[in-house]
């Protein structure tokens, strides 16, 4: 088993698991902002699983051009940005109130892990993106 076959069995299952957490958390236990970033992970680890994909089989410059990757690349860096600010938001305001975990429906911890969940994947995604276009040496 290589890398690339890792790199996609995670990132399916990061895909998996942040739609089920999606559904879990907001419409089971009501937590709105656990939900919304369970799921822009879940849409990240696709994307990451997508261009991870199309490189493993060799097709990767047959649907991304150079401007294509580049907005992977830059856009990606921007959530994975936004995305620690905002955990790192939750995790002061759990820690500020002194919040525990429950009730799960207005649990910041929870949604500090998602948000770091969403930052792991975005950061995945621009450094494969650069990784990928390097070693086909786009500019």
């Amino acid at each position: 088993m290589n890398k690339t076959t890792v790199k996609l069995a995670l990132s399916g299952l990061g895909a998996f698991l942040g739609l089920f957490a999606f559904v879990v958390f907001f419409f089971i236990y009501g937590n709105n902002r656990a939900g919304v970033w369970a799921l822009f992970s879940a849409i990240f680890a696709l994307a990451f699983y997508h261009i991870t994909w199309l490189y493993k089989t060799g097709n990767l410059l047959q649907w991304h051009d150079v401007e294509s990757l580049d907005m992977i690349i830059h856009f990606s860096f921007f959530v994975a940005i936004l995305s620690t600010a905002v955990m790192t938001w939750y995790i002061f305001e759990a820690v500020y109130f002194k919040e525990g975990i429950y009730p799960i429906s207005d649990s910041s911890q929870i949604s500090a892990v998602w948000s770091f969940m969403c930052a792991k994947w975005t950061f995945a995604l621009h450094f494969a993106g650069k990784g990928y276009k390097t070693e086909y040496n786009l500019r």
